[in-house]
């Protein structure tokens, strides 16, 4: 049966109103007014344009919020609005705390979106929080669900994990489908609360059954993984198309990167690829991001570094700190497009400007070592003891290196041991290393070396195998005095070595090679050496092409022919960065002429700024003249070398290898000759910006 239409306009409600105490009598139910009589009155006072019509309803609305919370909020948003009625937000704003004293969830909730949004109110979260607490505590779901968020978040108020539980459990059970959705994502999760699969299904499909759309998506996936139940493609796929129909952009994302993956055959890649690029243009950061792993699969590196830069400048400029970073490290190394070190240091900037937790170091090394910048070391050593006060313990770690290094700025061993004592005492087993690596060099005096067996045991204990190798070595050199003993240095090797210890092998490899400790076996030496090896194990590997490369005196000459073999036999074994610096040596090796030696020097020019050290440094192992060749290059183009550029260690280029150790701190390591180790170490600091 067909109801009647209403006749035009607002007659029959001014009918109504007319009737006096019979309409207020049908208005009146056992919790108040209908709610649809506030509606008709406000929809009245707003669109009207009869003053008498207007006038009649807003004095009924008036008079009815004298004594009904609903009729108090109705009339407060009417003032909030301005709309049909002068503006006064003093006093909807104390209409909305009666109503909500009153027992007006709506009310708290109507004022805690004007605080939290800071339209007609200053802007005050906190007490957006405090109003959505009420609108909670008196049963209202959405505010309970809206509270449980802040609350697990942190955001607004203390971060209280437990509450927030409560009152998701609270909303739920109203039926909240989005409060449904999220406490079944965390009895998923397992780290918020007990792992509950059974009962976070329940959840998620009683919130997908409301149309909840990332509902569907979370049990889309739960079926694409098998996860909690059977695995059924077909089922998750199509709870995924429904949520993306939907708009739901986790899905559409989802969907996308399963349709690219060709799980749905061939024919779905393309549309998966135009999904995820409409989605990246749209601002949806994670389809972004998976454009930029697909790009970077495989076959795709060399034809698409511009794509992968474009991609990532969207993400930064999105706020990403992330891509920042890696923009930073993209045009620092000059990877995918060339080097450009100013950009690189004003990304670096850019991601610690933006509040990330990991650019400090970045834009330390651009001022300490000046990349992209002027070269300021004691900026970046300011930066660092900001960060390590702040409590970055790796910042003071990294502090301690560069203060007990002193390369990029005077030693100061003391203030080095502090920060290492700190970040020890913060649980950084690192700084333990550290400590008894100081120690046992003598930084605090020859009594002081026992001190680093302690540290050392404190590593081992807390489960560091790395340290039994630096303990062990610290026995077989005799470098706690009487206190030494070879025999468990050698115990101790063993054990790591049964362990898997990477560097235990390579440690005892090194001993059969000089015949310390143990009879001199160079033939046992390569045999450990080889078994690693061919365990997997990556530094018995290197070990074993160096070995070969350089040789171990007359016992164990050098092979570059037999070093070339080993490195093409466990190539896979190494990063690409390793299997270059290893293709590099064995060229340094048997380069002679002028024409070989500006190749090497040409090839450490074009390397990624933070390599350049260690190749120079890595060189003088493998060619000394070849070594001084690169030296006199690098400094005549710093302009501190006007002499023939030969690879002949002449008087002119020992002139200019001190001038160049004096530019900076620790030039007096210098004072042991020129081709030593640590002549080598300071000059490479101070060439590696200028190539």
């Amino acid at each position: 049966m067909k109801r009647p239409k209403l006749l035009k306009g607002t007659t029959i409600l001014l009918a109504l109103l007319l009737s006096g105490t019979t309409l207020q009598n049908t208005w009146a139910a056992s919790s108040g007014v209908m709610p649809s009589t506030y509606s008709a009155l406000v929809k009245i006072v707003k669109s009207t344009k009869v003053e008498a019509e207007k006038s009649e309803a807003l004095a009924k609305l008036q008079d009815l919020a004298k004594s009904d919370a609903e009729a108090m909020r109705s009339l407060a948003e009417l003032y909030l609005s301005g709309s049909g009625v002068p503006s006064d937000v003093p006093r909807a704003l104390a209409l909305l705390e009666e109503a909500g004293t009153s027992g007006s969830a709506a009310a708290w909730r109507k004022l805690s979106s004007e605080y939290q949004s800071g339209k007609v109110v200053p802007q005050d979260k906190a007490k957006a929080l405090e109003y959505t607490r009420k609108a909670a505590d008196l049963g209202d779901p959405g505010a309970q669900y809206i509270l449980a968020e802040a609350l697990r978040k942190g955001e607004g108020a203390p971060r209280d994990v437990e509450t927030a539980l409560e009152f998701y459990e609270k909303a739920a059970a109203e039926g909240h489908a989005a409060a449904q959705s999220r406490l079944g994502g965390l009895l998923l999760d397992g780290k918020t609360m007990p792992r509950d699969t059974a009962r976070a299904l329940e959840l998620l499909q009683a919130s997908s059954e409301k149309g909840y759309g990332y509902a569907k998506v979370q049990l889309g996936e739960l079926y694409l993984k098998g996860e909690g139940v059977e695995a059924d493609q077909q089922r998750g796929i199509a709870l995924l198309r429904e949520a993306a129909d939907s708009g739901e952009k986790r899905a559409k994302w989802r969907l996308a990167d399963v349709q690219l993956s060709g799980e749905l055959g061939d024919d779905e890649r393309d549309a998966g690829l135009a999904a995820l690029e409409g989605l990246s243009l749209d601002g949806y950061a994670d389809a972004t991001r998976s454009l930029i792993r697909y790009y970077s699969d495989a076959g795709w590196m060399s034809d698409s570094g511009e794509r992968l830069v474009e991609l990532n400048v969207r993400l930064a400029d999105a706020g990403d700190a992330d891509s920042m970073i890696r923009l930073g490290e993209i045009y620092r190394d000059g990877v995918l497009v060339p080097a450009d070190l100013k950009k690189s240091a004003s990304y670096f900037a850019a991601a610690q400007a933006s509040g990330s937790s990991k650019a400090w170091r970045r834009v330390a090394d651009a001022s300490l070592r000046g990349f992209g910048e002027d070269q300021d070391p004691q900026k970046a050593v300011a930066l660092l003891r900001a960060e390590a006060d702040n409590g970055n313990l790796d910042a003071a770690l990294y502090l301690g290196d560069v203060l007990s290094n002193g390369d990029y700025v005077d030693a100061d061993v003391n203030r080095a041991v502090a920060l290492y004592q700190k970040a020890a005492d913060g649980g950084k087993v690192q700084a333990l290393k550290q400590l008894a690596r100081l120690y046992l060099k003598g930084a605090m005096g020859v009594d002081g070396k026992i001190k680093a067996r302690d540290y050392l045991t404190q590593a081992i204990e807390k489960g560091d195998d790395e340290s039994i190798v630096i303990l062990a070595n610290a026995h077989l050199n005799r470098a706690f005095g009487r206190q030494s003993n070879a025999r468990q240095g050698l115990k101790l090797l063993q054990e790591a070595r049964q362990k898997g210890v990477s560097g235990a092998s390579t440690t005892l490899a090194e001993l059969y090679f000089r015949g310390k400790s143990v009879p001199k076996n160079p033939a046992q030496a390569v045999r450990i050496l080889t078994e690693e090896a061919d365990k997997g194990n990556a530094a018995a590997a290197k070990a074993l092409i160096g070995a070969y490369r350089s040789g171990k005196g007359k016992a164990f000459p050098a092979s570059p022919t037999k070093a070339k073999t080993v490195l093409v036999k466990y190539s896979k074994l190494l990063s690409d960065n390793e299997r270059g610096r290893e293709n590099f040596l064995l060229e340094a090796l048997t380069a002679r002429s002028l024409a070989q030696f500006e190749n090497l020097y040409q090839h450490i020019a074009a390397l990624p700024i933070t390599q350049r050290r260690g190749y120079i440094e890595a060189v003088r192992t493998a060619n000394q003249n070849a070594y001084v060749y690169v030296l006199q290059q690098g400094l005549r183009k710093a302009g501190q070398y006007a002499g023939p550029v030969n690879g002949l260690l002449t008087a002119s280029t020992i002139r200019a290898i001190s001038e160049a150790c004096d530019k900076g701190p620790s030039g007096d390591r210098c004072r042991t000759g020129p081709l030593g180790n640590a002549a080598a170490r300071v000059v490479a600091v101070r060439l590696e910006n200028i190539f």
